[in-house]
């Protein structure tokens, strides 16, 4: 019996292991050993992706959800433009956004918070793209990062209190629209997308959606840049439980997405696209206990003066 109590509490230490050394991190070797060496957990760990894995799986990212991927950023990016009821800005002309219609733009009086609204018939979406910030200090530093239940009547889930007011400025316009378009376009998906303060107010409509109608976890998809942690774990597991298809882009020192700390209670959601060292990127997969892999930039480090850099905004080579 002392001989397997032994072994069962081996077995769960390598389960959960620590990560290695930061200064493993920068080596092209460590790397080259994640996308392709056999997976960590081929010994007594459930398999990465299952409920129950603590070591989530990495590989390569797939060329066609990169070339997807692209587009969303795309969408993200004019959500920062002018002439956005026109649709001309010149990242709307490039294809496929250019086949957008019906723009409608939402944003409160103060122009904190902003998202615009298209229909694209060529790849069958309505698609809403919320603005990010437009001070990233102002991100880091003036938005009360403390955890509220959202919307109201569920204790457990736990939204950002900063960033829900902002949302909660411009919610109501841009459901009605999203309801308005989702009636008479009831085969088109909904993808949601926003780069920054933009990608977590994204990632609140999303819940916000599927905690109204759980059918939605099959219509919506959801992709953020580089944004900040906009909820509790309890929110990213609903995510996980009702399998919604959310991506969310990091670059490797971008500083944004690793506040509010995750010791404050907070979460990502999502599975993670790691851009590293310049173009390597990376698919991390998440679980139920991992809700952020800790293999992927997690536990990269980051230096505080990386906030106001390139990292924060751009994206295999195109700025927001």
């Amino acid at each position: 019996m002392q001989l397997l109590a032994c072994l069962l509490l081996l077995i769960a230490l390598f389960q959960y292991e620590l990560p290695v050394s930061t200064s493993d991190y920068n080596s092209v070797p460590y790397i080259a050993e994640l996308v392709h060496s056999p997976k960590p957990d081929s010994l007594f760990i459930p398999k990465a992706g299952s409920p129950l894995s603590f070591v989530s799986s990495i590989r390569a990212l797939d060329p066609e959800l990169r070339n997807e991927l692209y587009i969303w950023r795309d969408y993200s990016s004019a959500a920062y433009k002018d002439d956005l009821q026109e649709w001309s800005c010149p990242v709307c002309l490039k294809a496929p956004l250019s086949a957008s219609k019906l723009p409608v733009v939402v944003q409160n009086v103060a122009d904190t918070s902003r998202a615009v609204i298209v229909v694209n018939p060529v790849l069958r979406e309505i698609i809403v793209a919320f603005r990010g910030t437009q001070n990233i200090q102002s991100l880091i530093m003036d938005f009360e990062a403390s955890l509220i239940p959202w919307p109201k009547g569920d204790p457990e889930i736990k939204a950002h209190k900063g960033f829900a007011s902002s949302l909660e400025d411009i919610l109501p316009s841009v459901i009605n629209t999203i309801e308005y378009y989702s009636k008479a376009m009831p085969e088109y998906q909904v993808t949601i997308t926003g780069h920054s303060l933009g990608g977590a107010h994204a990632a609140l409509l999303a819940y916000h959606l599927i905690r109204h109608d759980a059918t939605m976890a099959a219509r919506v998809r959801l992709f953020m840049y580089n944004p900040p942690r906009p909820g509790n774990k309890a929110m990213a597991r609903l995510f996980l439980k009702l399998k919604v298809r959310a991506w969310r882009v990091v670059v490797e020192k971008d500083v944004v997405s690793t506040m509010p700390p995750l010791k404050s209670g907070f979460s990502h959601m999502g599975k993670e696209i790691w851009i590293k060292n310049g173009d390597t990127s990376l698919e991390c997969d998440t679980s139920l206990l991992d809700t952020e892999n800790r293999r992927c930039s997690m536990y990269w480090p980051r230096e505080t003066t990386m906030a106001t850099s390139k990292e924060h905004s751009e994206f295999w080579g195109v700025r927001m």
